[in-house]
């Protein structure tokens, strides 16, 4: 048995907007998406869509990041009172295109078929974390969350297990901090 149910449709009005610092979408990112459970439901699993900037100053270089974040953030929460609870658990997965002068899908000719098993310009990963939710209002939907999440993408797992001996399994992780708003 399913432990939640799907909305039938989903509109065009975003059910939340995001703002989120470092963590694999850039220095900062913000955007919306939708909460794909009914509303009566306590649980979450949110779609988000994201635009990521990391400014040279800080990165390097230049970077900006379409994401997309399917977060799943079951019931298990602890109330500290009436308005706010902590959630110790949610997890997911993100694809993150980056875009800029040393971003592209295709190696160039130099580099013969399957030399490298991976782009510059996309990355899959998985996250964990958890958050503090504040009420705003007296529906299980109506509320600001702010949020921590640990993330590692396809190509520094791979380089993980690859390199044991080089690498620690907290050196692949990023941690990010946000806020999501519910607006209904």
């Amino acid at each position: 048995m399913i432990p939640f149910e799907s909305k039938s449709q989903i509109d065009l009005q975003p059910d939340f907007v995001n703002f989120q610092y470092a963590g694999n979408f850039g220095f900062i990112s913000f955007g919306g998406g939708y909460d794909l459970l009914k509303p009566e439901k306590p649980a979450h699993l949110n779609l988000g869509f994201y635009f990521g900037y990391l400014p040279e100053k800080i990165g390097g270089i230049e970077e900006y990041s379409l994401n997309t974040k399917l977060t799943y953030i079951p019931d298990i929460r602890i109330d500290i009172n009436d308005k706010i609870d902590l959630n110790f658990f949610s997890t997911g997965v993100f694809i993150n295109y980056a875009f800029g002068d040393n971003y592209f899908n295709r190696w160039s000719s130099q580099y013969p078929d399957g030399y490298y098993w991976w782009t510059p310009s996309v990355r899959f990963g998985i996250f964990v974390g958890g958050g503090l939710n504040i009420k705003k209002g007296n529906t299980s939907k109506d509320f600001i969350s702010f949020y921590y999440d640990f993330s590692a993408h396809d190509l520094e797992i791979v380089s993980y297990i690859q390199n044991t001996e080089y690498f620690s399994p907290l050196s692949i992780f990023n941690l990010s901090l946000g806020a999501i708003i519910y607006l209904r």
